[in-house]
């Protein structure tokens, strides 16, 4: 794909756009980002389910609070940024809080409530940054 994408005079992804800093930066975050979003999505009710020993049917619903707190935290996010101006600020913080809720989750016990509030944080975190680069033109 690459090779391809050097050989064309108008390629869908220029490739020289990843020499610049910023454009770098911003792509190895989203990339952190997406495969933290995936690994809870995918891993968390197997970690509940055989890790912690809660039933199949709750650990599936422990991604409930995650989806309610990406709907939220998608929503709060771009009015705290529009509000102080900065759009870099909020996917700074924002994945500070699911940095230290999924740290959370990984030392927590089997604790249904506790989980689902952390749940609900990981998906207000991990949401922020995608909520500034969608709006970062608006």
């Amino acid at each position: 794909l690459l090779r391809h994408e050097r050989r064309l005079a108008a390629p869908f992804f220029p490739l020289e756009l990843l020499r610049k800093r910023t454009i770098k930066l911003v792509t190895i975050t989203i990339l952190c980002q997406t495969s933290c979003f995936l690994a809870v999505i995918f891993y968390l009710p197997v970690y509940l389910r055989f890790g912690l020993q809660i039933a199949a049917d709750k650990s599936g619903l422990m991604l409930v609070p995650m989806s309610i707190g990406i709907v939220c935290g998608a929503q709060t996010s771009i009015r705290i940024a529009a509000r102080i101006g900065r759009l870099n600020t909020m996917p700074m913080y924002g994945m500070g809080l699911a940095t230290a809720a999924l740290f959370a989750l990984s030392v927590t016990p089997p604790n249904e409530i506790l989980i689902a509030i952390l749940s609900f944080l990981v998906g207000v975190g991990l949401v922020t940054l995608v909520s500034a680069t969608a709006h970062g033109g608006h």
